[in-house]
């Protein structure tokens, strides 16, 4: 009974390498496979180990930008602190100034007041 039944296993086997083959031959045709690529055209494309080295050299090159980038900051921070410095020490020569200026106006008017004669 194993053989009869592994018989016609194997026969129901055959029938769907035929009807697989009739599909396969239904789907893609001579002119279908003259678009396939060759391994000729497969040569061109990339391999796992080309997007390795291509990805490594995208992330130095980020690395390096992204230094370029903070160093350029870090002397736009400099230059933009030395200019605060310099405004708070223009800041405060203004206000000894106005003081100053205050002080005279003060003084001005006392003498004005006084009687030129005293």
């Amino acid at each position: 009974m194993t053989t009869a039944q592994d018989h016609l296993a194997i026969q129901e086997i055959k029938k769907d390498i035929k009807e697989i083959k009739l599909r396969l031959k239904a789907t893609v045709t001579r002119d279908d496979a003259k678009s396939f690529a060759t391994k000729d055209d497969l040569k061109r494309f990339a391999t796992k180990d080309d997007l390795g080295d291509l990805e490594e050299r995208l992330d130095n090159k980020l690395v390096n930008f992204k230094s370029e980038i903070l160093n350029s900051v870090d002397q736009v921070m400099g230059e933009l602190k030395a200019i605060r410095e310099n405004q708070e020490v223009h800041d405060f020569a203004h206000s000894r100034i106005n003081d100053e200026l205050s002080d005279h106006e003060v003084r001005i008017r006392k003498l004005e007041k006084t009687p030129s004669g005293a």
